[in-house]
């Protein structure tokens, strides 16, 4: 099927916000993006654990606020939601 490789991708990306919310959540404070990424446990790149963090912004699990000299910091928010419980 096509979308087989999507839905790979998606779940991979789920599992990687996943963990972006476990990071915050046990650091228990405002925390940078890099600083964010270096407690992920996942094993992924670089980029994939920023998408990670992106879609945990999006889904409301994280939150974004200003930090001092334009720094932008990560707020654990809620758990992450699965996808099957909105259904």
């Amino acid at each position: 099927m096509p979308n087989d490789g999507r839905n790979a991708a998606g779940a991979r990306l789920r599992l990687v916000a996943r963990d972006a919310v476990r990071a915050a959540k046990e650091a228990d404070r405002p925390l940078s993006q890099r600083q964010l990424a270096e407690l992920m446990a996942v094993k992924a790149s670089h980029n994939t654990k920023r998408a990670g963090i992106d879609t945990a912004v999006a889904d409301g699990a994280i939150r974004v606020e200003d930090g001092a000299r334009r720094a932008v910091l990560h707020v654990y928010v809620r758990d992450l939601t699965d996808e099957r419980d909105n259904r």
